[in-house]
This record gives structure tokens, sequence and C-alpha cells, in this order.
């Protein structure tokens, strides 16, 4: 029986992306790992295992995997293709016209956007909003990635029992 991985875990790993990190699921056992700057130098350096602390070395195996192409390994999205500044935008565009988009859209342009959107969000008292929005966005990103691998999920972030079965 195949493995179903669960929403949550992919959502909690989306949630903390930067440049610097990768996230992998392990499609053997549903699991989604982090695999950080230092373990992938700890590989390419080649230093033995042991010369590491008990808790770096779960990462220091993944990365060791991820080097040796191992196919149960598969990359989740990162930062770079989950397009924020675009959902920030439909989330703009969702709320129809008036005061309040035409101020988002303003706070949306040129540098900064992030911060002047944050900061909106909260004179407007519409944080809820967007907060619930992006949330439905990045699990349809995880459904979405889960479907284009062919992984069975279960949405276990419903907080009332629903379908949620995916694939």
């Amino acid at each position: 029986m195949a493995v179903k991985v669960k929403l949550s875990e992919i959502l909690d790993a989306l949630e903390f992306l930067n440049d610097e990190t990768e996230y992998y699921l392990d499609k053997a056992t549903g699991r989604v790992h982090l695999l950080t700057p230092d373990a992938t130098v700890a590989v390419e350096a080649d230093d033995p295992i042991e010369d590491y602390p008990e808790w770096q070395r779960e990462a220091i195996k993944i990365a060791r995997r991820v080097e040796e192409g191992d196919d149960d390994l598969i990359g989740l999205p990162t930062q770079w293709d989950i397009h924020e500044y675009q959902i920030m935008s439909d989330f703009c565009d969702s709320l129809g016209e008036g005061t309040v988009q035409d101020a988002l859209f303003i706070a949306i342009r040129g540098a900064g956007a992030f911060r002047r959107f944050k900061d909106a969000i909260h004179t407007f008292d519409v944080a809820d909003d967007w907060y619930h929005y992006r949330q439905m966005r990045f699990k349809a990103i995880a459904a979405d990635w889960c479907q284009a691998h062919a992984l069975a999920y279960v949405d276990d972030t419903a907080k009332e029992p629903g379908p949620g079965v995916g694939q």
C-alpha cells in the first residue's frame, strides 16, 4: 500500500522556505526533510558523519541521498516556484473594487512590497482574510504538487472532518 503524504507536512515546509534551505519528500515514508546548507557542505567535503552532532546526522544522510540521486526523494516547491507576489496580487483582485483594494495594489508596487503589504492588511483589518487566502493557495500548490508527482495525499489540515483525500 502506498504511503499517503500529509498536506500539513508539506504546508509546514512551504511556510519556512527561504533562499538557503530546500525540502525533500521521501516517497517511501511520506516524511518531509529539511536540507540545510551545512548538511550539503558536509556531504561535499565528504566528512565522516561521526564528526557531527547527532542532531545534524539525519540532515547529512538526506543530503547524501540527494547527492546520490535517490529516486525516493523529491524536491518540494521552492520559494521561486510559489510566486507569493502573484498570490498577493490575486488577493487584491479578490477584494473587489474600492479603497482597500486600491491601497493594497499601491502597497505591492516596487521595492519593499512585502513589508508595505503586511502593514496595509493590518491597517485595513483584512489580515485574517489574507492569511486564510494565502493558506488556501499554499494548500492548492501542495495538492497540485502531489498530483503532479502521482503521490497519494491526505488533507489533514481541515478543522472539520471531510473527504480531504487526493489521488
